[in-house]
């Protein structure tokens, strides 16, 4: 069917005057000619003329032709497709081409990894290549086997890359064979695994279908990431947080080495199918890493699994300098025992005496601070503010032990040092103080001591402490925070409880899909009753944070305690993975109350955190937005915002004037040490609460004491791993803000604990104790901010924002390669490396102020072999089909296409063929 159309149809009324026009110039011609001469002579100049004046209107005729259509079988050979899926695969290639063909349509056949080969060129005919290569792992399993190297096999494999997945470039090579006007469609045979760049970001060709490449059901184990601190002091030990995918439920062996030395190997059994987190703890606790860069590899086993080129993870660690630890004795020579103890452990000491403590600004150089026999009096307030700071909020460890000569008024029984820091309240009262009334009234007065001098607060108000704050938290409790997570939140919940007074309040709610109270509003000094309550917080179900804001409103608003409350403060810990809801509203609701919100974010590794809303929610709580990726920060970041709040808060009330008493109540009486010396009965020392620090030590031998400073634990969560029989504390311990503290209510020169210093497991005791107090104290404060994850054949690391101004670098070490940073909108800095080398990359964080920090990243495997996620499925974002409706999905598509022709031209050449005509009849007449 053929249809004319013309571009200038006005033109045509030329024609008749033309043709008028000819005829005139007919009837004039000089030339006799016969009557028919001239009647043809002057039809071939009207036809010369028509068609001249047909061509001018521009004439063009248009027919509808069939043409074959193209089928392009894009063919995924990268080194992530399973082993057999192209040996079951290529029968069905096969019926699937002779289809098409049989159909009258084109096929061609186009193989791709990380490059394309074209393997069958566009074409009618049946599909004859040999496709071994497709499935080119089981033919050089093959080929191996007959000892047939088959150079022509690797060479193909060498050219299409089967290292990477390019599916933009193979979808281009595809479109390309497309001719200018044919129809075309590309069938993409693949297993659907984007190494190279996300899914989402791979824009598939309209007339793109999708099958599935799969094999026989197979186990496979692969490790997804390890994490791991960035930086750790050497002898400090620390856990290692592995991620795995099973692929079916059932055993799996874990095996760490640091440095190709191997650490430590851990069993773990998959309930099910799919991702598993598995905690590798107290590495480094048998042995010290050598400072420096160390590489941590977890290699994953399981029976029968079918892919073990995904089973490595790796880390890496950079290990500072032997931990250095303050010694400091109350006379000299007391601490040497204990000194030549802790250096045979590799633990590195400086040792002064009691007289220099006053002398420093800071402890922050040192991981913990050893006080052996330090009198009473060495504690002056500025000492005893510093080291509350390092303990409370810098996290560094303190370990007091006591001596025979802190008795009186050197002992520390009702100092503020006992009652700022010490698990453990001494029995034995102080000697009288100049100028206050004696203790016993049987005591005469001593003659030479002067009159007591007035008091100066006599009568006068005094401040005490009024209602002034209270805090809740809101924490989330699903089941991502199953494990030590739920752990840590329990920790950084009790910890902020001891920053507040008697007249504050705090109150816990926990969250998953509903609110769930676990600590109503209480007094802050109840600690007892706030551990007993939080303890029992523990994590599972999904994630619903607006029911909790809600009822976070409704107890501020009903709860007697918290309305008194001169400030009121929420902190909201969660990922913000959570539904949409109008969180505007009810945290609007909240500052307009008085109410103000903090958010702290976390990330710990996963994709599925929501920044964003976490910030907004804090902005409209006038309230701080706080991220962080590891929980481990999550106590340092509680206890730091409910001091700030507490700043904020009005504490000066006066109250009506007390006189003071006319003398201060008498003590009761306590028994004093045991005597010192040979004759000293002996004192059994027993197990009483089994702890970390009495691991592979011989508890059943422990030796006799010859004295101790009596002593009672405090209240609080004080643990007593060592105690005498009648249940008197020898060791005890308890947390302080984000810092340990321990007690040794003996000594440990060798006057009361002669046999203790003899003993062969004291060493190892007290070095597992030291470092278990410094265990809290964090790490350098660049490596603190530092994260490292790798995917593939990239590292991505994270820097949480610091001081104002920073100007920080990241380069590799070594060399001048600089690496962009990238700033996030939560402030964070994002760097990404490519690792395009199997050796481990060293890189250099700096700061520009001289701070540096060496850390590490290394690729484990390609990243075709990591088990696909949502992220990285091609198949989440377009469902295939199966090769059975393969046919009905493609149909038989439409093949006719319109043909346009000009044919001007062809008038154009007529009239020059009719020209020689009337010449040549002119001639004829001449």
């Amino acid at each position: 069917m053929s249809t004319w159309t013309l571009a200038h149809p006005s033109l045509l009324l030329a024609a008749p005057v033309a043709i008028l026009a000819v005829a005139a110039a007919v009837r004039r011609t000089v030339s006799p000619l016969p009557r028919w001469r001239r009647l043809l002579s002057a039809l071939v100049r009207s036809a010369a003329v028509l068609l001249l004046a047909f061509s001018m209107v521009g004439p063009s005729v248009t027919r509808r032709q069939e043409q074959p259509c193209l089928t392009v079988f894009l063919a995924d050979v990268s080194e992530s497709v399973p082993r057999d899926a192209w040996r079951t695969a290529i029968p069905e290639l096969r019926r699937a081409w002779d289809r098409e063909i049989a159909a009258g349509n084109r096929c061609a056949l186009v193989a791709f990894a990380g490059r394309t080969d074209v393997l069958v060129p566009p074409g009618n005919r049946p599909l004859e290549a040999d496709l071994a290569r497709l499935s080119h792992r089981v033919e050089s399993e093959r080929l191996a086997a007959a000892g047939d190297s088959s150079p022509a096999l690797k060479s193909w494999t060498d050219r299409v890359g089967t290292g990477t997945t390019d599916f933009p470039g193979a979808l281009a090579a595809s479109r390309a064979l497309f001719t200018e006007g044919s129809t075309g469609r590309i069938v993409l045979v693949t297993d659907g695994r984007t190494a190279l760049v996300p899914a989402r970001e791979i824009e598939l060709p309209p007339a793109t279908t999708l099958v599935r490449l799969e094999s026989a059901p197979r186990q496979d184990v692969a490790v997804v990431d390890v994490a791991a601190p960035t930086a750790v002091r050497a002898g400090e030990p620390f856990d290692v947080r592995v991620t795995i995918h099973t692929t079916a439920p059932g055993g799996v062996t874990l095996r760490l080495s640091v440095s190709d030395t191997p650490e430590m190997e851990q069993a773990f059994t998959a309930p099910s199918a799919g991702r598993h987190l598995v905690l590798l703890k107290n590495v480094q606790q048998k042995r010290s890493f050598t400072p420096g860069l160390q590489w941590l590899k977890v290699l994953a086993q399981a029976p029968d699994d079918a892919d073990p080129r995904n089973n490595l993870g790796t880390a890496a660690v950079t290990v500072a300098g032997k931990p250095r630890v303050l010694l400091v004795e109350g006379t000299a020579g007391e601490a040497e025992p204990l000194a030549r103890m802790l250096q045979a452990q590799d633990i590195d000491l400086v040792r002064e005496p009691s007289a220099r403590i006053g002398d420093r600004a800071s402890f922050e150089e040192f991981v913990a601070v050893v006080l052996a026999g330090v009198p009473r009096e060495s504690f002056g307030p500025d000492v005893l503010a510093t080291l509350s700071q390092y303990v409370s909020s810098t996290g560094g460890g303190l370990f007091v032990v006591g001596s025979a000569s802190l008795k009186g008024d050197r002992g520390y029984a009702r100092s503020e040092f006992e009652k700022k820091l010490l698990p453990v309240a001494f029995m034995e009262a102080p000697a009288p103080v100049a100028g206050l009334p004696k203790p016993d009234p049987e005591v005469k007065p001593d003659p030479t001591r002067p009159p007591p001098a007035p008091d100066p607060n006599a009568g006068v108000a005094h401040q005490v402490v009024s209602p002034t704050l209270a805090v809740l938290f809101i924490v989330d409790k699903s089941g991502s925070m199953a494990g030590d997570a739920i752990d840590i939140v329990k920790k950084a919940c009790i910890g902020s409880a001891r920053n507040l007074t008697a007249k504050d309040y705090i109150g816990v709610l926990a969250f998953d899909v509903k609110p769930k109270w676990i600590l109503p509003f209480t007094e802050g000094d109840r600690l007892n009753f706030i551990e007993q309550s939080v303890a029992r917080l523990y994590a599972d179900g999904g994630t619903n944070i607006h029911p909790a804001m809600l009822e976070a409103l409704r107890a501020f608003r009903n709860d007697s305690r918290a309305k008194q409350s001169a400030v009121k403060h929420a902190i909201l810990l969660s990922d913000g993975d959570t539904g949409p809801a109008d969180f505007q509203a009810v945290t609007l609701k909240m500052a307009e109350e008085g109410i103000t919100v903090s958010a702290v974010c976390i990330g710990c590794g996963s994709d599925k955190f929501d920044a964003p809303l976490m910030s907004r929610i804090a902005d409209w709580g006038q309230g701080r937005f706080i991220f962080t990726e590891s929980l481990q920060h999550v106590p340092r970041i509680f206890a730091q915002e409910t001091r700030r709040v507490m700043e904020k808060v009005p504490r000066d009330v006066k109250a009506p004037p007390v006189a003071p008493p006319s003398r201060p109540p008498t003590p009761a009486p306590s028994p004093s040490p045991p005597p010192a010396g040979n004759d000293a009965v002996p004192i059994p020392v027993v197990v009483r609460d089994p702890h970390e620090v009495l691991q592979r030590i011989a508890v059943n031998a422990l030796p006799a004491l010859k004295g101790i400073l009596p002593a009672s634990t405090r209240a609080g969560a004080v643990e007593v791993p060592l105690a005498t029989p009648d249940g008197k504390p020898v060791l005890a311990l308890w947390r302080v803000g984000l810092g340990k503290v321990a007690v040794w209510t003996s000594d440990l020169s060798g006057t009361w604990s002669a046999d203790w210093v003899a003993w062969k497991d004291s060493g190892k005791l007290f070095a597992q104790l030291v470092r278990h107090v410094y265990s809290a104290s964090p790490d350098a404060e660049l490596a603190g901010r530092v994260s490292v994850r790798t995917r593939g054949t990239e590292a991505l690391v994270r820097i949480e924002p610091g001081r104002e101004g920073e100007r920080l670098s990241v380069r590799e070490a070594g060399t001048s390669r600089e690496f962009p940073l990238t700033r996030e909108a939560d402030g964070r800095w994002t760097v990404r490396v490519p690792l395009e080398r199997a050796e481990p990359s060293r890189l250099l964080l700096d700061r520009g102020d001289g701070k540096q920090l060496v850390f590490g990243a290394m690729r484990a495997y390609e990243g075709e072999y990591l088990p696909a996620d949502d992220e990285h499925d091609l198949f989440a974002q377009t469902a295939p089909v199966a090769w059975k409706d393969l046919g009905e999905k493609l149909g038989v598509p439409r093949t006719s296409t319109d043909h346009k022709e000009d044919v001007a031209l062809w008038a154009i050449l007529a009239v020059l063929l009719l020209l020689p005509l009337d010449v040549a009849l002119r001639r004829l007449a001449a």
